[in-house]
């Protein structure tokens, strides 16, 4: 009787789709190349959903995969996955759920193309084989088949309490099942899953993966889950309310992108010419003597008059030389195309370092500011620091970004780049408040691959639990403690040391007695 109502477990043979390289097939200035030489894939861009509200079928992309003793980010500029901390035991921070919370119940991902409310890739939980989805663990190149039974709104909260319904940032994520597994194969919708998931582990999990706010010794609320979507709903809710980006689409706004790029570049190179030429003695000697010569004058003139013409010319050249100056530049560029260029950062390479390594590190620097203007903060010129910048009245800026750029010279606004990276690293150590780190390659047991980019980081903290375990198993649990104390510092740096801003100042400053 065993014997016949037993069933053999069957293998996970979910379709998926591979995909073809297009978003990185571009110019080598902003490509992303394999070992061969080959433009890699781009999980976002180069894959597609393929939605069908017959079925209520998707398909999704691995991020973190059921039982995964690390939780995983996805950079969208590099295309490339990263590991963002070690999860570990916890409780319950809404104290609903009186077990112990430790790894996903579930297999995390996002649909490619698809961008949910609030401008992230559309997130989706789904249940499956574990073993089947371990194996694209930071895999670029591949989406999965599933069948979306549901949905449910997570919400975040930056500063706990929000005590306003405004104060919850709201998000859309969407639940699906491995259609062809056998233990979801009769699983059309949540009630359904809900007779053989945990759901209320499944829930808790959600809650506390991602962090939580500590203040004076409190451990207070970051996401809570407040509501339950029927299938059909779900999918076309997604599809609807979201930005589903179509072929033609991103290839225009990449291509935009890249133009704006360029137009950046060419201006920088143009400035550092100038700063080269400022910078040299015998270029200023000559233009001096041209000068002289325009003057048209055949008789000798006096010497205290000579030097009068000299330093009339030479007034005049450098005027003409600094009035292109970077500050300038900069100053006209964040007034014409700061939007623009804070959408390009957020989806667009501005740069391959293997082909030009000074430009991939002007852009390092260079996108730092607009960044930290997104995060809410301003620079002041007159006091050359960061600071955050609050809201007055009916949501109005206390200060304004373009009137503080007027009172900045080139040397103050190259500053404001330095002063980026440190801030950054402050807010860091603070905790709590979104920031960037730069990444370069995913070290350690995380993905190994090769990102170059800034990456967002919540600051949110997780609460291991302590629990009695081996010698060994401790020190391993230690070092683990210690890369997970904030959500996403891992390796704990902002940006590397040994990169430095390359300034547009002339190195000498300009002296009358070298043509005396």
């Amino acid at each position: 009787m065993l014997i016949g109502c037993s069933r053999p477990e069957q293998k996970n043979y979910s379709e998926k789709v591979h995909a073809v390289s297009s978003w990185f097939s571009t110019d080598k200035r902003f490509s992303f190349m394999d070992e061969d030489g080959k433009p890699t894939s781009h999980p976002f861009f180069d894959l597609v959903p393929f939605s069908s509200m017959k079925d209520n079928s998707i398909n999704f992309v691995v991020q973190t995969f059921e039982g995964s003793q690390q939780a995983y980010g996805f950079d969208m500029i590099s295309g490339r996955f990263f590991k963002k901390y070690y999860l570990c035991e916890q409780e319950d921070v809404w104290q609903n759920y009186k077990g112990v919370i430790s790894t996903p119940p579930f297999t995390e991902g996002f649909i490619p193309r698809l961008l949910d409310q609030i401008g992230e890739p559309q997130k989706i939980i789904v249940f499956g084989d574990k073993k089947e989805y371990a194996k694209y663990k930071g895999n670029y190149n591949v989406s999965h088949r599933v069948r979306v039974v549901g949905g449910v709104i997570e919400q975040r909260c930056s500063r706990y309490p929000c005590l306003t319904k405004d104060k919850w940032i709201s998000r859309f994520v969407l639940v699906g099942v491995d259609p062809l597994f056998y233990k979801y194969e009769r699983v059309s919708n949540l009630y359904q899953l809900k007779k053989v998931v945990d759901w209320s582990y499944v829930k808790a999990f959600m809650e506390n993966y991602q962090g939580r706010t500590f203040d004076g010794g409190m451990e207070l609320p970051y996401i809570r889950i407040v509501d339950e979507i029927e299938p059909e709903k779900s999918l076309k809710f997604v599809i609807n309310k979201g930005h589903l980006f179509k072929f033609k689409e991103m290839i225009a706004i990449r291509d935009s992108c890249h133009q704006l790029y360029d137009h950046i570049w060419k201006s920088v190179e143009k400035l550092r010419d100038i700063s080269s030429k400022l910078s040299d003695e015998k270029f200023i000697a000559r233009k001096v003597e041209e000068g002289l010569k325009k003057q048209k004058r055949k008789t000798v003139t006096a010497g205290i008059e000579v030097q009068r013409m000299k330093a009339e010319i030479i007034r005049r050249k450098f005027y003409l030389l600094s009035r292109d100056s970077f500050a300038n530049f900069f100053r006209d560029f964040h007034g014409r195309f700061k939007d623009k260029y804070q959408t390009c950062i957020k989806y667009v390479r501005p740069a391959n370092i293997t082909n030009n390594m000074e430009r991939h590190w002007f852009f390092a620097y260079f996108s730092s500011f607009f960044r930290l203007e997104q995060l809410g903060y301003i620079y002041s010129c007159d006091k050359s620091e960061w600071f955050k910048n609050y809201i007055i009245g009916r949501e109005r800026l206390a200060m304004n970004q373009k009137k503080e750029l007027l009172r900045c010279s080139t040397k103050l606004i190259e500053k404001s780049f330095e002063k980026a990276v440190a801030k950054f690293r402050y807010i860091m150590n603070k905790r709590g408040d979104d920031y960037h780190r730069y990444i370069t390659y995913d070290f350690f047991d995380g993905t190994h691959q090769k990102l170059y980019s800034w990456v967002p980081v919540t600051g949110k903290m997780l609460s291991c639990k302590s629990s009695s375990v081996s010698m060994w198993k401790g020190v391993l649990a230690f070092f683990k403690k210690k890369k997970s104390v904030v959500a996403g510092q891992n390796p704990d740096y902002i940006f590397p040391a040994d990169v430095n801003w390359k300034k547009f100042q002339p190195k000498k400053s300009f002296r009358m007695d070298l043509f005396q």
